[in-house]
């Protein structure tokens, strides 16, 4: 009885000595993963995420279950979330992440895919070195009075609906050094003109850069948004819209390309926005005048922040840096319409098509991380004998078959890089079955014919 009482307590001081080497583990582990703190600003700056949490270590790229992102995103706890494994985590759904989270995806190359985070009515949620690539809704929503967020380092492309939206109050977020390509509608803030709860927001964009995209950089109704060097290259649209008595600070902004720069009537709102411009630099842009300026915010009564000249090295600072640091490759995409949102293009993988339907083939390149890297041109061979330039094009395949499809892209280096796709050309069913239907009375007629041939031989005869 008295060995088995001493390899009881033996096991009891060697699991509470491993319980003490965890517990010295996770706040040394935290402390250092707690560095990211340091690059807070903003409206959002006093997120603090999972940083009195347990670190969480993701080691499976599945939906669900242990050791999957969504089973820690989800847990009621603070976690200070990080990844042993990197890959493209498909979601069935989206993750309703729960407060005091910080997902940190630096170390790793994280992809999200199919569907995204929805942060309602949670606080103190950091995210930060992911990359949002493709699926269905908005990759990151933040609703219901959702506060202290900050969203940092990641990639935003290709998605059903909005890449950020924040509404119904949510108020006290950070986005910084992102960056968002290959999509329509960016970023809402604020859903309804009737929503008078939006006039709590309050969010801050700054070091964001904005390739190519086509509206809502941000879009806003009532609220507060401080937008600081940001650079945005050509918007297709309009750069910044705010209408409902929405309030924007612009400072120190690179707007490159871009022909509108400021929307102050939009959708029907019965009332307009505010906007006040202090030293943004345009290059072959449009022209960009104040609005109502003195009805605009005052940053300092909220915070301060060191604001960098528009300029060259900013733009260079920010084509470097901004997104998430794993690399990503030129793609080839089909756009569709998503069939939900209206006039809402979205980019697919699928390339099987009809004969005679016409197929619309997009390259879906990532921004570049200097400016040697600058798209020149655009050549295409879609296997078939006919050829095109440009960064999208439509074309017909008018019989069926499996075309390699080439995308040679030319950079301002010179260098030159060649991207390829299988485009499978079918031929339709009901098609097959209309044509079985004239062979086989073709067929009969024949028959016929040859009936009567015999017998008129055989009365002849």
């Amino acid at each position: 009885m008295g060995r088995i009482q001493v390899i009881l307590d033996l096991s009891i001081i060697l699991s509470s000595i491993l319980a003490s080497m965890t517990i010295q583990i996770s706040s040394v582990s935290t402390s250092s993963l707690s560095d990211l703190l340091n690059d807070r600003a903003g409206f959002g700056g006093n997120t603090i995420g999972g940083l009195y949490g347990d670190i969480y270590y993701v080691t499976t790229l599945a939906d669900s279950g242990p050791g999957s992102l969504r089973y820690a995103a989800e847990k009621p706890e603070p976690l200070w979330i990080v990844f042993r494994v990197s890959g493209v985590i498909t979601l069935r759904s989206p993750i309703k992440v729960a407060s005091y989270k910080t997902i940190d995806g630096r170390n790793a190359s994280i992809t999200i895919n199919g569907n995204g985070f929805v942060l309602d009515g949670v606080s103190h949620i950091i995210l930060a070195y992911l990359r949002f690539d493709t699926g269905d809704g908005d990759a990151v929503q933040i609703t219901n009075g959702a506060h202290d967020i900050w969203v940092h380092h990641c990639d935003f492309v290709n998605w059903g609906d909005g890449l950020i939206d924040i509404t119904r109050g949510a108020t006290n977020i950070t986005v910084s050094w992102c960056r968002f390509w290959s999509h329509n509608k960016v970023m809402l803030i604020g859903a309804d003109p009737a929503d008078v709860m939006d006039e709590a927001i309050r969010v801050t964009l700054h070091h964001n850069f904005f390739y190519e995209t086509v509206q809502r950089h941000p879009r806003l109704r009532f609220g507060k948004v401080d937008v600081y060097n940001n650079y945005y290259y050509r918007c297709q649209s309009y750069c910044i819209g705010s209408t409902m008595h929405g309030s924007v600070l612009a400072e120190a902004n690179i707007f490159e390309g871009c022909a509108t720069i400021f929307q102050s009537s939009l959708g029907g709102d019965p009332e307009r926005g505010y906007i006040k411009f202090v030293g943004n630099l345009l290059i072959s842009s449009g022209l960009c005048e104040s609005v109502n300026p003195e009805k605009v915010f005052v940053r300092e009564d909220y915070y301060n922040a060191s604001i960098e000249l528009a300029g060259e090295e900013l733009k260079s600072r920010i084509i470097a840096y901004a997104g998430c640091s794993s690399p990503i490759n030129p793609r080839i995409m089909r756009r569709v319409s998503d069939g939900e949102k209206s006039g809402h293009p979205m980019y697919i993988m699928d390339f099987a098509i009809p004969v005679g339907e016409p197929i619309t083939l997009y390259v879906d390149i990532p921004p570049p991380r200097s400016l040697s890297e600058w798209v020149e041109s655009i050549e295409w061979d879609f296997g078939d004998g006919s050829r095109g330039s440009g960064r999208i094009l439509e074309h017909t395949y008018g019989m069926p078959g499996s075309y390699t499809v080439r995308a040679s892209i030319r950079f301002r280096s010179g260098a030159t890089i060649t991207v390829t796709s299988t485009v499978n050309v079918y031929v339709r069913l009901e098609f097959i079955g209309g044509l079985a239907l004239i062979s086989i009375g073709a067929v009969a007629y024949i028959a016929i014919l040859l009936r009567r041939r015999r017998l008129k031989i055989a009365r002849l005869t």
